[in-house]
């Protein structure tokens, strides 16, 4: 939940702590309209510094998820997803049944400075492998931080329907 949300709170404080604002006593007039403005104005300024702070310190702050597209021609399935950073070393892909795993992993122990910066990014897809897809010759490339799955398709041959006898 981003903090701006709590403005009309702390504006509240504000306003009920500020004599001049908030005492009754005095005329409501267009400087108590301006001064509640620029109250406001600079409590939303620092909330968006706060904000700001957190983006640069956090990688987790804001949810930056792995955006994919699945493709469907008539001689193979596409997926495309979007990995910004990461390398094809920080990246493994497997298939284990009817399932295929992409992985994606970066750690980042920054030591250059005596602080103890640490970032870690990463995500984990399982996809469902249609019936039809040829998993021995599954390929893959990444190129300026996106990655292609190329899944070629088979053709699958219909098994005849086996009847089942009630006893």
């Amino acid at each position: 939940m981003k903090i701006k949300a709590y403005i009309p709170a702390i504006a509240a404080v504000i306003l009920s702590s500020n004599a001049t604002l908030a005492n009754q006593n005095q005329a409501y007039n267009s400087n108590h309209t301006t001064s509640l403005h620029q109250a406001i104005e600079l409590l939303d300024n620092q909330i968006t510094n706060i904000d700001n702070l957190f983006k640069n310190k956090l990688p987790f702050y804001e949810s930056n998820s792995i955006k994919s597209k699945f493709i469907t021609k008539d001689k193979q399935y596409i997926i495309i997803m979007e990995v910004p950073g990461f390398d094809k070393d920080h990246i493994k892909i497997k298939v284990n049944g009817n399932k295929l795993f992409v992985k994606g992993n970066i750690e980042d122990k920054n030591k250059a400075d005596d602080s103890n910066n640490y970032m870690n990014k990463n995500f984990n897809y399982v996809i469902s492998l249609y019936e039809d897809v040829d998993q021995k010759n599954i390929s893959s490339s990444l190129k300026n931080g996106i990655l292609t799955i190329t899944l070629p398709r088979i053709e699958v041959k219909e098994q005849d329907a086996k009847e089942i006898p009630i006893n």
